[in-house]
């Protein structure tokens, strides 16, 4: 198949007869070419939505994994502390109740998420109208130790700080873990 590209217009001879005057282009390579464009594009929105993909589930992953893996070593000890002749029901209750807290992390990252994806609202705090304990953070819910327990407003000068706070709080762990390491 050749693709042809022509270009002409009317007009009169010397003896008033009408004739066409005009040009024939074989541009055949041209239009191989953008094809070969058109495919190579797609190629690369394919590759970058799983290279996306592929950093999407290495984000849930690094999110999920800790809280999961929180959840399933009280559960252990829950089971250890109620196996017992005289089960420690102090302890199996803490344990369940850690797992519960874990728990919930995972479905506030989980809808953290799915809100990125759809781009829908947030649930924004920090405003100043808000009490101050739910414009403060308490650390073991953010790391999940349960040792010791830090509060510290997030602000730029003497304003709060708006933003999700499941993201937040990601970030925020994230820079504090990178510093222990280092």
């Amino acid at each position: 198949m050749r693709h042809h590209q022509s270009v002409g217009h009317p007009g009169t001879n010397e003896s008033g007869d009408l004739e066409f005057i005009g040009t024939v282009m074989d541009i055949t390579e041209r239009k191989r070419a953008e094809e070969a464009l058109r495919n190579a594009e797609a190629e690369l929105a394919r590759v970058a939505r799983l290279t996306t993909m592929g950093e999407l589930a290495a984000s849930i992953a690094h999110e999920i994994q800790p809280a999961a893996s929180r959840c399933v070593a009280n559960a252990g000890a829950c089971l250890h502390w109620l196996k017992g002749e005289e089960p420690n029901l102090d302890e199996a209750r803490q344990a369940i109740s850690r797992i519960a807290r874990d728990g919930t992390r995972a479905g506030d990252v989980i809808r953290g998420l799915r809100a990125l994806a759809k781009q829908s609202g947030r649930t924004w705090q920090g405003s100043t109208s808000m009490t101050p304990s739910r414009r403060f953070w308490p650390s073991p819910a953010m790391s999940g130790s349960g040792t010791g327990s830090c509060c510290t407003p997030i602000c730029f000068g003497d304003r709060p700080v708006l933003g999700d706070r499941v993201q937040l709080q990601q970030v925020m762990l994230n820079l504090i873990m990178n510093g222990i390491e280092a």
